[in-house]
């Protein structure tokens, strides 16, 4: 079973009764409306931190119901109030992040009877120089766009009083749910809702849409009379047509009322009876009808959708249903009571299927009610997830909803873990495993119901793979391949690409399985009656290959070469093939000779003995420098050429630099210098102080005293005022490549560590003594070693005291830049001097009191 850690933080809330308002909106004790996405938002998480924890204690419930619903509405009242200090710019971008677009904002204000115009200040002069400033106030329009739907109060500071962030880990539980990522199927369809879903206000309708109040038609006459009128449907659902008087239009849908105007027309318009006049109605605005949407859903509450908005449209609003409601059983209901019916949402979902959705009326209820037996499938299926089962359904079905079994799926056997029956539950048996072959099943061959609670897991096919036989080593294409009836060695052979030209045709192995103990048996064959050697299942062949078989000779080329190293020895090769292999001669190499070291024997002791073969170099090897050929001496006559020297295994070549030659050695200099940087020694003797002037010498803000010389990550005391004025070069040191010169700045303090009161940096004062320093620190510790305290100065260099019985007769000297460090007492110091002293002292003293007494 897999564990993991999970970390949820939430708020957690105390949460008290809310009355409805005859509008449908929560409200707080006070009477005040609460904003609905507040109220649904304290519902899902309640429900959430139920589903995680099961059950938590509430602390400070006795605070009492009305002091949190009167902080709810004080926090309600301090949200609108900051609405009424937004910019315009402010009231846009929450315009365009409610999801709707500019035209669906001036959709809304339209059917509910506003200006569209209202909004066009805000979408086409936000960003100008001037503003329109007729129309009403900002506050004014706020509360229109509220009225319509569009809530611009940000959520988040609707936080209840009383609030707290309740962080808990999840750590396994002790729970047996293994498939703690599966999720309920659909319930992200309508939680990712975007504007997208909803239906359009405009465009056309069909014959049976029911006209109603808030309605526009658009009536059109042409032939003898050329007439358009916009006819608003009023709230008695009445249309008024000039010269033609009230039309009723209640229950009417567009097909009756088109008959019911054309018999009213006639009696006004005589052409429409001789055809020679024609009229044509459609539909312009559409009205929004408030439905409601209840039970566990999202977001439950009242709703404004178009008048042709289905029960889908309604559900995205809403945010779907959630973990515990129904995908299977949604009802909708008319505002006298009538159930139009229960509707499956899994056909929608799996196929698509819109068939039979109803579309809503003016005060429809849609409710979900609690979600039924819910199966859970995991493994080879397309959409692993939690599964809602209707009776009737089995196996088969619930595949299908979670999109089939995928290729790899094993259909012979699917495994379902049941929760058996409480009245057959016995100590220990509380779940049970079922194995079900998903073919049979689905063939009808075999029956199989699925209960709730039911854990399905398809297993994919095993990874083991049949039918092969495996070849390799000196072939082309080694690997595996079909076994074919009547398959050989030599017909594997030629399936992999044929056998390399150095395979050996005496030994073929041919490695087979013997299935009953699971040992693999050997079979030597040559390749001659290869052809007539048959292979079955598993076997592996492998040929050999001559090169394989030997150990590869090799030659060693080191010195002055640009890759030194060792590289294979090919038959015939010289020493010249071997510094070529090595990339040829590096910058400083001496382009005459080489030498080759040989070993000859080794003694009966293990000393091997070798010899030094000097052989000269041909011109044909390419010389990058630094002298020409032809500016070294020549070589003498008994060396021999490269070319009549053959090298042979264990051999090394070493090139050698040129005579005199000496790779650039580099020091860098920094810090308190005229011109730091890199440089180059000029001599092999060169020093400090050359290095010093070449560089400029020194600025005025130098410190001589605090000069290092870093050689090997290690500092170098040098007394740079010595090695600058001295005569003899005592104090001054020559270089080596890679040193480094650190010039600093004065430092005219000193640092005080180590076991003291507390560690500082003071001034350097002229003639400051050591116990002045670590006076100024606060003296030493409890814990300190008064006889090892050290001066580190800023060249690098330590000068420590020096203490006889208990006295410093040896003091370092404190210079600018130095550092004062007290250890800390070891703890076991062996033989303490001052100790023995101080007690000697005592056994004297009490032996002279003994004395003088007895005299």
């Amino acid at each position: 079973m897999l564990v993991s850690t999970t970390r949820y933080a939430l708020p957690f809330r105390v949460f008290s009764h809310r009355s409805r308002t005859p509008h449908g909106r929560a409200s707080s004790a006070s009477g005040r409306p609460v904003p609905m996405r507040a109220r649904s938002r304290s519902e899902l998480l309640r429900s959430s931190l139920w589903l995680v924890v099961g059950s938590l204690t509430i602390v400070g419930a006795s605070e009492g119901l009305s002091a949190q619903n009167s902080g709810s509405g004080q926090q309600v009242r301090e949200a609108q109030e900051a609405l009424r200090n937004l910019s315009r710019e402010e009231i846009l971008r929450r315009m365009r992040a409610s999801g709707l677009t500019e035209a669906q904002i001036r959709d809304r204000l339209r059917q509910a009877g506003y200006d569209p115009a209202l909004a066009d200040r805000y979408f086409d002069e936000v960003g100008t120089d001037e503003l329109d400033e007729t129309g009403p106030a900002d506050q004014e329009f706020l509360q229109i766009l509220q009225s319509v739907g569009i809530d611009l109060i940000v959520q988040d500071t609707l936080r209840m009083p009383g609030d707290t962030l309740v962080t808990f880990e999840v750590d396994s539980l002790d729970t047996e749910e293994p498939d703690t990522a599966l999720t309920v199927f659909g319930l992200d369809v309508f939680r990712r809702r975007t504007n997208q879903f909803e239906a359009s206000p405009t465009g056309p309708v069909g014959p049976n849409y029911p006209v109603g109040p808030g309605d526009e038609l658009i009536l059109v006459l042409t032939g003898d009379v050329q007439e358009a009128y916009r006819l608003g449907v009023t709230r008695e659902g009445v249309l008024v047509i000039p010269e033609v008087g009230q039309v009723s239009v209640n229950g009417l849908t567009v097909g009756q009322l088109e008959r019911t105007l054309s018999n009213r027309l006639s009696g006004v318009y005589s052409g429409l009876r001789r055809g020679t006049t024609q009229f044509d109605l459609s539909l312009g605005r559409l009205r929004t009808n408030q439905i409601y949407v209840v039970g566990e859903v999202t977001r439950p509450g009242s709703y404004r959708i178009s008048s042709v908005g289905t029960l889908l449209e309604a559900l995205y609003e809403a945010g779907g249903p959630r973990e515990t409601g129904s995908f299977r059983t949604v009802l909708v209901r008319r505002s006298n009571g009538l159930l139009v019916g229960a509707f499956d949402l899994y056909r929608y979902l799996t196929a698509g299927e819109t068939a039979g959705i109803p579309r809503l009326q003016e005060g429809d209820v849609v409710f979900v009610p609690p979600v039924g037996a819910q199966v859970w499938i995991d493994g080879e299926v397309l959409r692993p997830a939690i599964y809602e089962a209707q009776s009737g359904e089995g196996l088969p079905e619930l595949i299908t909803y979670a999109g089939g079994l995928r290729p790899t799926a094993r259909t012979d056997m699917i495994r379902i873990e049941r929760i058996v029956p409480r009245s057959q539950r016995v100590m220990g048996r509380e779940r049970i495993v079922l194995d079900a072959d998903f073919d049979a099943v689905a063939e009808g061959r075999d029956t199989l119901s699925v209960r709730a609670g039911d854990r399905i897991e398809v297993y994919p096919v095993l990874e083991e793979r049949r039918g092969w036989v495996e070849i390799d080593g000196a072939v082309y294409k080694p690997g595996r391949y079909e076994l074919r009836d009547g398959s050989t060695v030599g017909s594997l052979v030629d399936r992999a690409g044929g056998a390399l030209p150095d395979a050996l045709d005496a030994t073929v192995h041919v490695n087979s399985l013997d299935i009953t103990d699971g040992s693999r048996r050997l079979a030597r064959v040559p390749m001659s009656v290869a052809a007539a050697v048959s292979l079955i299942e598993f076997d592996r062949v492998t040929l050999f290959g001559r090169d394989s078989l030997l150990t590869p000779d090799s030659v060693g080329v080191y010195g002055f070469v640009r890759r030194p190293g060792r590289y294979p020895l090919a038959v015939g090769a010289s020493p010249e093939d071997a510094i070529l292999l090595a990339g040829g001669l590096a910058f400083g190499a001496d382009p005459r000779r080489a030498e080759v070291t040989r070993l000859v024997s080794t003694t009966t002791d293990g000393v091997s003995v070798s010899t030094t073969i000097e052989v000269g170099l041909s011109n044909e090897v390419p010389y990058p420098g630094p002298a020409t050929r032809a500016e070294l001496p020549a070589l003498d006559s008994d060396v021999l050429p490269s070319v009549d020297v053959v090298l042979a295994e264990g051999d090394e070549v070493y090139v050698r630099q040129v005579p005199q030659y000496r790779r650039p050695r580099r020091v860098e200099i920094t810090g308190e210098v005229v011109t730091p940087g890199t440089y180059v020694l000029e001599r092999m003797d060169e020093t400090v102080s050359s290095l010093v002037r070449r560089a400029g010498g020194l600025t005025s803000r130098a410190s001589a005293r605090g000069f290092r010389l870093i050689r090997d990550g290690i500092t170098v005391g040098v007394d740079l005022d010595e090695a600058l004025t001295g005569q003899d070069g005592t104090f001054d040191p020559a270089l080596r490549d890679g040193d480094r010169l650190v010039v600093p700045v004065v430092d005219n303090t000193v640092l005080v560590a180590g076991a003291v009161v507390f560690e500082t940096r003071i001034v350097y004062r002229e003639g400051m003594a050591l116990g002045d320093a670590i006076s100024e620190a606060g003296g030493v510790s409890a814990d300190a070693d008064k006889g090892r305290i050290s001066v580190e100065y800023a060249n690098g260099t330590r000068r420590t005291v020096r203490r006889v019985l208990g006295i410093n007769v040896s003091e370092p000297e404190i210079r600018p830049g130095s550092t004062v460090f007290v250890p800390e007492a070891q703890e076991d110091r062996g033989f303490d001097l001052d100790s023995a002293l101080t007690r000697a002292t005592a056994v004297l003293g009490t032996l002279a009191t003994l004395v003088i007494a007895l005299r």
